[in-house]
């Protein structure tokens, strides 16, 4: 990833040590290439198809996380500049 290499590293680096936390903070100012660290990051945990640390983009659990519609990923994104909590 060109926009953040040092954090694309450090992720990386946790996913081939196999030491991945249970949630994740991605933060930053627009254009940063936040959205599109969290996919790959995602697609590389979920592939069931990978040999390496990057994922095949071609299997059914990396389809669904490119369209925004897998089951066990959950993205919140602010509404402005805040987040809003929501009743049920």
């Amino acid at each position: 990833m060109k926009k953040q290499p040092i954090v694309s590293k450090m992720i990386m680096n946790s996913i081939e040590k196999s030491r991945i936390s249970h949630a994740y903070l991605f933060h930053g100012d627009k254009g940063t290439g936040k959205s599109q660290l969290v996919q790959l990051f995602a697609m590389s945990i979920f592939c069931k198809q990978r040999i390496t640390i990057n994922p095949c983009h071609q299997c059914s659990d990396c389809r669904r996380i490119k369209s925004g519609n897998h089951p066990d990923l959950h993205q919140i994104i602010p509404d402005g500049a805040s987040i809003k909590k929501s009743r049920y």
